[in-house]
């Protein structure tokens, strides 16, 4: 259960407010083609788009993995308002083996529920500490058939594997351009 109880009392842009809002429900706004929706990021098994070096442009797939540093955070501590005092209060949000001394601070705007703040806190540890593997790269057009945090598959060239058809010849046989 996801609910946002809060109150805007000062100047904001509708994006930020809708950064805000979606916030408390695990998602954020999107922008394409002109209009705003929200996309939250969910378990997926239908892949959007495949991309291999047929469609990735020369020498621009970079890997990068990211290692754990003594300085990082071990935990995440999640505020929000306590819906019987109405003043700030906080839930640590440690994963096994996390100590909590040195966690994240966060503000939860808009949360009044300490089971809500903890799952969204969740969610910034478990991304914090699992997500250390990012793949960069560019593409022309077919970028544009994937949406913002759709699962896409990326494959490097492997020789001698994989091929594209160029032309199938008396029904059996094709012919590959590798």
């Amino acid at each position: 259960n996801q609910s946002f109880n809060a109150v805007f009392d000062n100047d904001s842009t509708l994006l930020d407010v809708l950064q805000r809002i979606l916030y408390t429900g695990y998602a954020e706004p999107v922008l394409e083609f002109g209009q705003l929706y929200p996309v939250r990021e969910d378990p997926q098994t239908i892949h959007r788009q495949f991309f291999s070096p047929d469609n990735v442009l020369t020498d621009s797939l970079k890997i990068e993995f990211s290692n754990f540093t003594p300085d990082e955070p071990d935990g995440v501590e999640v505020e929000y308002m306590d819906p019987d005092t109405w003043k700030t209060a906080t839930v640590k949000c440690l994963l096994p083996g996390d100590a909590g001394i040195k966690p994240e601070k966060i503000r939860a705007f808009g949360v009044t529920n300490k089971t809500q703040a903890w799952r969204i806190g969740m969610r910034v540890r478990a991304r914090m500490k699992y997500v250390r593997k990012f793949i960069n790269f560019s593409t022309e057009l077919d970028a544009h058939n994937a949406q913002f945090a759709s699962l896409i598959a990326v494959a490097d060239n492997i020789r001698n594997q994989s091929g594209r058809v160029t032309a199938v010849t008396s029904g059996r046989t094709l012919k590959l351009n590798q």
